[in-house]
């Protein structure tokens, strides 16, 4: 049931049970905080969030047997409050900014800097840091502290999270997180008073899957990713929204570059996908691609060649093929590559065969807050699923492995954009017999290395389009960085491709072009177009299985 109150002078509503720091910023209204998190449950314990509160009038007295009005009760005193744990109420008045309040701020201010250290040029969390921020904002012009700070100790807390005890303010958001949400609990707050500083248990260090979310909910310097420490200032990356491709949960991510290169992933809020969480390892999934080890150049016949010649070869000998013709692609390839992918193979053969190319499957951990990290570590099944087939999914490559060794095949074409897994057996075995493989491929691999015509393809970091989750969520990726060489996107491959068929083309079509074609043509993602997907996607249209229409 809706409750109204004012904030400010400003009307404003909230649900019953909420308190008043999280409707004062759903609401646009500045309250500075420390230990308060979202998805964190409420403590209280670092007392910035202070208002002014007046409590809603009480109700007029009712009048005695005799017929005698008792006197009204006196009005409600105003009082300071912490916003994150005062629940709101009808009729209440909140003030954010009243010279009371303020001072109060100042004095939570001058507490918490007394023992901190002066470590802004050095610490990680410059830029980004509530204690740097609220002290310009709230906090007094010099302070009154003369006495010997208390100095706390440095150490690694885990193989990725080191703490700098001198700069906890003990919000105990690190705490709340390992017994609420990773359900590890291996922080707790050790000693007293002025003293308290947050460590692990000993013999316990701190290498749960989650890990490095402490750093996340980390309001200053305290907790530093060993990852990203002295790596860059914060104020030179640039930020870009993507996608984690580590499985097939689809967190949603922001990536920091510099100079084109990934310095660090963070999790971006998506209470319909992951929270405010990732895992480590989709983390630091990032580094698992070196660019040294990247395909940059088209190759024909195992020799250097343009992209035009190489694209101009491979049209020849797929067009040539006839009947004779199968095709594989990755469940790491976008819904758009996916598609041109199809059609294409549609075009040259109504009959080919389609078969996918997947990781193998690790093992599915659920945490006590409910963050998945799925089994499967392909990110887009669900949209192949869709575009292809669920019987193409299903049947992997042997479907493709069992017509080429049957001699039905002799022209393969592989898209993959990821670490190729080895072949199987079968396959591997059904590849001696192929005359022509032309493949987009992003790294060496088992299979690009037999291939007749190799193109090189780009990882999902490097270019625009949308996977499906596991929860049939469409969501978008964009490019992050460029791709090396001459590595261009399947899906610009493909339409280049498709250009050599008379009676020819000409240009590209974007990423939103390309979509809105699969919009007309698959049912599940029936006019859609990247606008509406946005920042945080959206359900697929149906939970067909099988598209009904082939193009």
């Amino acid at each position: 049931m809706p409750i109204t109150f004012t904030i400010d002078g400003r009307q404003v509503t909230g649900e019953r049970g909420e308190t008043v720091l999280p409707v004062a910023i759903r609401n646009g209204f500045e309250v500075p905080y420390f230990c308060y998190h979202p998805g964190l449950s409420l403590s209280g314990n670092c007392r910035m969030c202070l208002v002014r509160v007046t409590p809603p009038p009480p109700p007029p007295p009712k009048p005695a047997p005799d017929g005698s009005v008792p006197p009204a009760p006196p009005p409600p005193r105003p009082m300071l409050v912490i916003g994150c744990m005062t629940q709101i109420a009808d009729g209440m008045v909140v003030e954010t900014g009243t010279p009371d309040v303020l001072k109060a701020r100042q004095g939570v201010m001058e507490f918490e800097l007394i023992n901190h250290p002066l470590d802004c040029p050095t610490c990680d969390q410059a830029g980004e840091c509530y204690l740097q921020n609220h002290s310009y904002d709230h906090g007094r012009s010099h302070g009154r502290f003369y006495e010997e700070r208390h100095m706390k100790h440095t150490k690694a807390l885990g193989p990725n999270i080191s703490l700098w005890g001198s700069r906890c303010i003990v919000c105990t958001r690190c705490v709340r997180f390992t017994d609420e949400i990773s359900g590890t609990g291996e922080i707790c707050v050790v000693n007293r008073g002025d003293h308290s500083v947050v460590d692990v248990f000993p013999g316990r260090p701190l290498d749960n899957p989650l890990s490095m979310c402490t750093e996340d909910v980390c309001p200053v310097g305290a907790l530093i990713s060993e990852d990203f420490k002295f790596q860059a200032r914060v104020w030179f990356t640039k930020t870009e929204k993507t996608l984690c491709a580590s499985c097939s949960a689809g967190c949603n991510v922001d990536a920091d570059t510099v100079r084109e290169g990934i310095v660090r992933l963070k999790p971006r809020e998506n209470t319909d996908v992951n929270d405010w969480w990732m895992c480590d390892g989709g983390r630091l999934s990032y580094k698992s691609q070196p660019a040294a080890a990247r395909l940059i150049q088209a190759r024909v016949d195992g020799k250097p060649a343009t992209r035009a010649e190489a694209v101009r070869e491979a049209w020849s000998r797929l067009s040539a093929a006839g009947g004779g013709i199968a095709g594989l692609a990755s469940l790491w390839n976008t819904n758009e590559e996916l598609f041109l992918f199809r059609r294409l193979l549609r075009i040259l053969s109504p009959d080919a065969d389609l078969g996918v190319l997947e990781q193998a499957p690790g093992p599915r951990q659920q945490f006590k807050g409910g963050f998945v990290i799925q089994a499967d570590r392909n990110p887009n099944r669900g949209g192949a699923r869709e575009i292809l087939g669920g019987s193409a999914v299903e049947a992997g490559a042997s479907a493709v492995a069992r017509a080429v060794a049957l001699g039905k095949v002799s022209t393969l074409l592989v898209i993959n954009a990821a670490p190729a897994p080895a072949p199987s057996p079968e396959l591997d075995a059904a590849l001696e017999k192929v005359r022509t493989l032309v493949m987009i491929d992003v790294l060496p691999s088992p299979l690009s290395k037999r291939a007749h015509i190799l193109l090189p393809g780009t990882m999902h970091w490097e270019q625009d389009g949308t996977f499906v989750n596991a929860d049939g969520r469409v969501q978008r990726i964009r490019p992050v960085v460029t791709a090396p060489g001459d590595a261009l996107p399947a899906m610009d491959i493909l339409q280049e491709l498709f250009n050599q068929h008379p009676p020819g083309g000409s240009g590209l079509l974007s990423g939103d072009g390309v979509f809105r074609q699969l919009g007309a043509d698959v049912a599940a993602f029936r006019e859609m177009t990247y606008r509406e997907v946005g920042d945080r996607g959206i359900p697929l249209r149906t939970a067909a299985a099988e598209p009904a229409v082939r193009s």
